[in-house]
């Protein structure tokens, strides 16, 4: 079978443009997430889609939900769905924080993604991986919940997916509540 340098070139950036978007676990790829529970959040602050500006140094005393995903992941796509619904739960609560970071998205493919999908979390479009740097390297989805004190208690990645029910638990057991 000859293959054409055309072919060859349009494989090569195909397999590239899958491996930039695609959903890479931490044991396939030896990397994923650089922090675990016990870490302190790192300092970083973005403007959520709202105008709000979310500033993980300004959340002490609060409960945060921090999201990175891809919306060509269709593990992302799957977990979105889950966090909107905490949200749902929780959005109101000004003891809990919500960000949701779109690895290597802008703001027009989120924000059609979300009105697609009725979504209504608030998010970031992290064009340059500029936050999901100072979190990971490879994996999403990725979800960081913190407590008030900075300190990461709890980190879901795609392996296996949080449930909202698991989410829920933790983020009712940081507030000192009984989950419904």
């Amino acid at each position: 079978m000859k293959v054409s340098v055309a072919h060859f070139i349009r494989l090569a950036f195909l397999l590239q443009a899958l491996a930039l978007t695609s959903c890479i676990s931490e044991e396939e790829s030896g990397y994923g997430s650089k922090l675990k529970a016990g870490d302190m959040l790192p300092a970083f602050s973005v403007r959520l889609d709202g105008g709000e500006v979310f500033d993980s140094s300004k959340q002490a005393g609060k409960v945060s939900v921090i999201v990175f995903f891809n919306t060509l992941c269709p593990d992302c796509r799957q977990e979105l769905p889950e966090v909107n619904r905490l949200y749902q739960d929780y959005g109101d609560d000004e003891r809990v924080s919500f960000a949701c970071l779109g690895r290597d998205e802008t703001d027009e493919s989120i924000c059609a993604y979300w009105e697609e999908h009725g979504l209504s979390m608030p998010y970031h479009a992290d064009e340059g991986r500029k936050v999901y740097g100072l979190f990971a390297e490879s994996t999403v989805p990725l979800i960081y919940i913190s407590d008030g004190n900075l300190v990461i208690r709890y980190v879901y990645t795609d392996s296996p997916l949080a449930s909202y029910d698991e989410m829920k638990e933790a983020v009712a057991s940081l507030l000192d509540i009984v989950p419904d």
